[in-house]
């Protein structure tokens, strides 16, 4: 009887961290996939990255890096929130082939003019091809 306590124990607590792992993974509302409406190539015009480009995908995100060169990586989740001004603020989540884990804000406007602008690059807007 006591091994099979023991078991039922173990079990336990294998479900609960499976559980506790799933829900630290990010906002309940946190998509798995980016939104079609982001989907694409963008590029900018800023002389700076005249040779970079940016893709997403449903499921992933490269970096034109300049020339042919380019680090591409696994989308793992994608979120809207609200920034202190009230502006809608996307944050996408991705993770290298060795694990390590990254996410980029931006800010968007994709009714009109399709564009782009990371929080950490306010001065670089990027635009779909």
């Amino acid at each position: 009887m006591r091994l099979r306590d023991g078991l039922l124990v173990i079990l336990g607590v294998l479900l609960i961290i499976v559980v506790a792992r799933a829900l630290s993974n990010g906002p309940a509302a946190m998509r798995r996939t980016v939104p079609e409406e982001f989907c694409g190539v963008w590029v900018t015009a800023n002389p700076e990255y005249s040779d970079r480009y940016l893709e997403l995908g449903s499921d992933f995100i490269t970096f034109g890096t300049g020339g042919v060169n380019s680090r591409r990586f696994a989308v793992t989740g994608f979120n809207r929130s609200r920034d202190e001004k009230g502006r809608e603020l996307s944050t996408v989540y991705f993770r290298d082939v060795d694990g390590s884990e990254f996410s980029r804000q931006f800010h968007a406007d994709t009714d009109d003019g399709r564009q782009l602008v990371f929080v950490n690059q306010p001065d670089v807007v990027w635009v779909t091809e």
